[in-house]
């Protein structure tokens, strides 16, 4: 099941206490639409958790908070306003690795399409020293000389270097697609790419052959 989170600089616990939405927010460059004609306000009657949660069918980025008792001060920086993003999350099939002096620095995964495996992502954020080491430990026995994935190489890294092509493939090590993880993002982009890819924890109890792309 597809899972939406509301990932924000604060804490959680505190924030539908202590912030109150302020503002909707939508991609410059999906939208192609200025600052002004991007921003909607709202009133601020409560319930700022229930009522960020309302506004994730519309597909934003995400929102524009401030504390709910905050005066709007010209020219200064505070923490009163936060930046609110919506991620989605779901499993992925971890299929390779890119390695480094800590175990890994990158993870590479992607999802089934009947029999085949399709690459998704390249991820690298989410990881501590910690983490690399503990995911390195569980998955490098997997190794094989074969890449899983069906659509690499890709023609050229893309326009936001999201592919893989031949030469990086040269760097990675692959693995039989036998471990599950779970992924925090963004979006898909058109090419079935995820952005803004996140690595949020090993998934063991998951069938990695029940892992698709879920919308």
């Amino acid at each position: 099941m597809l899972n939406v989170n509301i990932t924000m600089t604060h804490a959680n616990a505190r924030f539908h206490r202590t912030y109150g939405v302020s503002g909707i927010r939508q991609s410059t460059a999906r939208s192609g639409l200025a600052l002004r004609d991007q921003a909607r306000w709202l009133p601020d009657d409560g319930g700022a958790r229930r009522k960020a949660g309302n506004l994730l069918p519309l597909h934003l980025e995400g929102v524009i908070a401030k504390r709910a008792d905050s005066k709007y001060l010209p020219g200064k920086r505070t923490g009163l306003w936060v930046k609110i993003r919506f991620n989605m999350t779901q499993e992925f099939v971890i299929g390779g690795y890119t390695p480094s002096h800590l175990g890994l620095d990158a993870i590479i995964v992607g999802v089934y399409r009947g029999k085949d495996l399709y690459f998704s992502s390249r991820v690298r954020a989410g990881f501590t020293p910690v983490t690399r080491r503990q995911v390195f430990q569980k998955i490098h026995k997997l190794e094989t000389d074969r890449c899983p994935f069906v659509n690499l190489p890709q023609p050229t890294a893309g326009r936001w270097g999201l592919g893989i092509t031949a030469e990086a493939m040269k760097g990675m090590v692959w693995l039989r697609p036998e471990s599950v993880t779970q992924i925090e993002f963004l979006e898909w982009t058109g090419g079935d790419i995820l952005r803004s890819a996140t690595f949020v924890r090993l998934r063991e109890d998951k069938d990695p052959r029940k892992v698709v792309k879920e919308t």
